[in-house]
């Protein structure tokens, strides 16, 4: 397996809420990859995924979006999905300033885009 640091803390989003997030760095990575979870679920969930990804030499950056995991917010509910996509763009920033370079959408970023430019 190859070498792996992990980090973890809380941001503030932009409305105050705390955020956690989780980090497990690969030695001399490939790239890096953003995941974030499903709805009533938590980062945790995603740790198979996230060992094979720092296996295969990719730096992987975890989300626990707001009401979920260990972030702050009401259980399982925002007032309005932009408060998703706010929380996602102050994530994605934050991964993209510690990788250094531009970081590609995930399927769950591609949702809140289209939701945000649709409405």
């Amino acid at each position: 397996m190859a070498d792996q640091r992990t980090d973890e803390g809380f941001f503030s989003a932009r409305d105050g809420v705390r955020l956690f997030w989780h980090t497990e760095r690969a030695t001399d990575p490939a790239g890096h990859v953003a995941l974030v979870h499903g709805y009533a679920e938590h980062l945790g969930r995603h740790a198979e995924i996230m060992r094979a990804l720092v296996e295969g030499r990719y730096t992987v950056h975890l989300l626990d979006c707001r009401g979920h995991g260990q972030s702050g917010g009401k259980r399982v509910h925002v007032d309005r999905f932009d408060e998703y996509v706010s929380d996602l763009e102050v994530f994605l920033a934050r991964v993209k300033e510690q990788a250094g370079a531009s970081i590609g959408r995930t399927p769950y970023a591609a949702s809140c885009w289209r939701r945000r430019t649709s409405g």
